[in-house]
Formats: C-alpha cells, structure tokens, sequence
C-alpha cells in the first residue's frame, strides 16, 4: 500500500509543482523554452513546496518501515520452537498511529532537512561545475 499512497501523493504533488511554476513571469530569450521570473514570495512557496515533498515521503517511508518491523517483531516474539508466530497488520497500525506518529514525523523531518540541504548542494554544485564541464567540451570539440 505504500506505494500506492506515495503516487497518489505524487498525483497531488505535481499539478501543484506545475501551478507554483507557472505563478511567475515568463520570457522568451531566442530560445524554445522560456525562462521564469518569479517574486520572493513565489520563490519561497516554491522551497516550501519541495520541502514538503522531501518531508512526506520520508514519513511515509517511516511509516511504513514502522508497520513491516512492528509486524516483524510481533511475529518473532509469539513464536515458539514448536509453533509459528503470529504477527498482526492492524495491531501495528494501531501501535503506529496510536503511540508512534510524533516520533515518526519528527524523524522524517530530520531526514527532510538532510536531504532539503543535500539537494540545495547538489544543486549548487550542478550550477558552479556546469560551465567548466561546457568549457572543457568546447575546448576538445575545438
């Protein structure tokens, strides 16, 4: 199920994602694709929007390793050398939902702010190595 609420997280994502976009000013510079203009306020919903995405899916991932390792260990610890455990789905959502949420969504953004501030690096990174990596291209092409 975790991956159908994750797409269906991401059917909601990216309209939204696409709306956020087209909220800015367009122009076109000689080029096909135009590029966009947008106000601080634009700009700042935009990194709150990405910062929700990276947020969500880290708790639904959190969640659902919840769930798998409730199960798990239910199993493991109703079981017996002559008889097979039992491990139950709905306890762990109920233990889940009832007991662990709060610890759940505080870990997840932990993770959020990591992978928020990695992909900040990363792109970064992108735009600081781009052109010597377009120089360099021209430079043997030449």
């Amino acid at each position: 199920y975790g991956i159908l609420i994750t797409i269906g997280f991401l059917i909601y994502w990216i309209p939204t994602a696409m709306f956020i976009y087209s909220i800015g000013t367009f122009s076109y510079n000689g080029t096909p694709i135009p590029s966009v203009t947008w106000d601080s306020n634009t700009q700042n919903l935009w990194y709150f929007h990405l910062f929700a995405l990276f947020w969500v899916l880290a708790f639904i991932l959190a969640v659902i390793q919840f769930i798998v390792a409730a199960t798990a260990t239910q199993w493991y610890f109703t079981s017996s050398s002559d008889a097979s455990g039992s491990g139950s789905v709905i306890k762990s959502v109920y233990w889940c939902f009832r007991y662990h949420l709060g610890s759940l969504a505080f870990g997840s953004l932990v993770l959020a702010i990591v992978m928020f501030v990695r992909f900040i690096f990363a792109v970064s990174y992108t735009h600081l190595t781009l052109p010597t990596i377009l120089l360099v291209q021209i430079s043997v092409v030449a």
